[in-house]
């Protein structure tokens, strides 16, 4: 019960931001200078309680629909080289879209959010660890 209390305070604190609905079917709020999408909002607290950076880890930051899944393939096909050789047949890249090998910070904290807390669900990587966000830098941990 508190967990949804907590939920509806974020939300109603959310909702109080400025709107802009220019993006459908998205709706933004402004917070902390930046335009951001709802969703990405309510996983701003988990991600800052839960996770917990490491000093290798890769972080891609982007706006949204510039580039993103281009950009994850490159550094992932980078960073996981010696594990993920060019020529193996094998290889994550040849088997699934570049957003299932380089989750979303913020998107793998909103999820958890919704199974009650399951914790940093990146913390079982090894290094370095390719991981993405749409949040700017200043709302990272």
């Amino acid at each position: 019960m508190a967990a949804s209390a907590a939920d509806d305070i974020a939300e109603l604190a959310i909702t109080s931001l400025p709107l802009d609905t220019r993006f459908l079917p998205f709706h933004l709020r402004q917070y902390g200078g930046f335009w951001l999408l709802e969703e990405f909002l309510m996983a701003v607290p988990a991600v800052h309680s839960v996770f917990k950076p490491r000093p290798s880890d890769v972080l891609l930051a982007s706006f949204p629909k510039c580039g993103t899944s281009w950009l994850k393939a490159l550094a992932f096909a980078t960073c996981k080289r010696a594990e993920h050789p060019p020529h193996d047949l094998n290889h994550s890249l040849r088997r699934g879209n570049p957003h299932d090998v380089v989750r979303y910070l913020e998107m793998a904290f909103a999820q958890s959010t919704d199974n009650n807390g399951a914790g940093d669900v990146f913390a079982v990587l090894s290094s370095p660890r390719v991981l993405a966000t749409h949040l700017p830098y200043s709302l990272l941990p």
